[in-house]
């Protein structure tokens, strides 16, 4: 019987479910420009119950995937860090339903800065929920609180120079199991310059005896900062042509602070 209870208490630690933090973060990333001295970000608790909220620096590396590696103080040596330049208020919030916070963030540039890009990311990491626990009649009870997080990079550029792209790969793999979805596009991108890019990947295509491209899908937001040197992306075109023979175009756009750059554009025969 104990080694029942000990084997059903393990499976209740380990089965705890994710909790959504249902936290709103505007904007999604924060760029200080030459004059600027403060930015804003803006906190929404969307749930239905108080959460308090953690704010701390994170330093991450971005990988080619898209994804992030998290880097350890001795991995974070030497790099160009926001932190280093960077104060924010508050550290921590605690937020009523539908309450908003704004936080600030202040620059502190130093005279004769490298140029580069110095970039650094909040982490906003949702507390245990405050509730009340009741102490069982019988038995033992435990419960798990998985921490949620969610993080917005945060850049000041000194020097800014705009990047160099070459789209590389283009792959169409035709999923037509997948009902809706006609296919993944996987597009390959490599990037010169030690800048940061933002904008978004259109695709286009254009049936063989058609006179124009109609857009066919469409990736946004896509941040390539400055350590990286490639960029993989994968864009879901929906709705099959009436003939998969012609031209296929991909174009990398500028959004944000980069709005009217064509970063690279590639066609491609289908």
């Amino acid at each position: 019987m104990k080694l029942l209870q000990c084997f059903v208490l393990a499976v209740l630690l380990t089965s705890s479910i994710l909790s959504h933090a249902n936290l709103l973060v505007t904007p999604k990333r924060v760029v200080f420009s030459d004059r600027d001295r403060t930015q804003q970000v803006v906190l929404v608790n969307a749930g239905n119950k108080p959460r308090s909220y953690r704010i701390e620096w994170k330093e991450y590396q971005q990988l080619p995937t898209g994804g992030y590696k998290i880097l350890s103080e001795e991995e974070a040596q030497g790099r160009n860090k926001a932190s280093d330049y960077m104060r924010f208020s508050p550290r921590q919030v605690r937020l009523e339903p539908g309450e908003r916070q704004v936080v600030k963030i202040m620059a502190r540039r130093k005279a004769g800065m490298p140029r580069g890009e110095y970039r650094s990311h909040l982490l906003f990491t949702a507390l245990p929920p405050e509730e009340e626990v009741e102490a069982p009649e019988e038995g033992i009870s435990m419960k798990l609180h998985v921490l949620v997080s969610y993080s917005i990079p945060v850049m000041m550029n000194i020097g800014y120079e705009t990047p160099n792209f070459s789209i590389t790969n283009i792959e169409v793999a035709q999923t037509p199991e997948e009902g809706d979805k006609f296919a993944d596009l996987n597009v390959g991108l490599d990037k010169l310059g030690d800048f940061s890019a933002y904008g978004r990947i259109n695709a286009f295509f254009k049936p063989e005896g058609v006179d124009n491209f109609s857009q066919v899908a469409v990736l946004n937001g896509v941040n390539v900062f400055g350590e990286a040197n490639e960029y993989n992306a994968k864009l879901t075109w929906l709705e099959a042509p009436q003939s998969i023979s012609g031209i296929l175009k991909l174009q990398f756009e500028g959004q944000a602070e980069n709005a009217g750059v064509i970063f690279a554009e590639k066609q491609i025969q289908l």
